[in-house]
């Protein structure tokens, strides 16, 4: 039986990788994935996701298992490179406001030939 003895959080994160077309990363680019409507009171909802990740995001320039930001395969991100990708990874927490938590619980998955977003969570203590 283990005993913690001072502050113990119980959160969530969620790592992702973004493969990108584009050397640099726009928020425009993360919210056309949502088909939201501008006029569409949910179109604030997907622009402050995209900022979310966008903000959150780290460019990677070579694959390496020092990366300690990035938990993804590096053979996988040398192929998406040697393919004309550019590689973003970064990390949500659900301690780090409501877009936050909310960008932490949804399972963001998406491809297309210029763009691909891949998420995967993990429950820290």
């Amino acid at each position: 039986m283990k005993i913690r003895n001072g502050f113990v959080s119980n959160s969530s994160s969620s790592s992702f990788i973004i493969f990108s077309k584009k050397k640099v990363l726009s928020e425009e680019d993360i919210i056309s994935i949502f088909k939201v409507d501008r006029n569409s009171p949910l179109y604030i909802v997907a622009v402050k996701i995209a900022e979310c990740l966008v903000n959150e995001s780290i460019r990677i320039d070579k694959p390496s298992s020092k990366n300690t930001y990035c938990h993804y395969d590096d053979d996988k991100i040398q192929e998406y490179m040697d393919n004309g990708f550019h590689v973003f990874c970064g990390e949500v927490s659900d301690m780090g406001g409501t877009i936050m938590e909310l960008t932490t619980a949804l399972d963001i998955i998406y491809s297309d030939e210029n763009l691909i977003i891949q998420k995967y969570k993990r429950n820290t203590l």
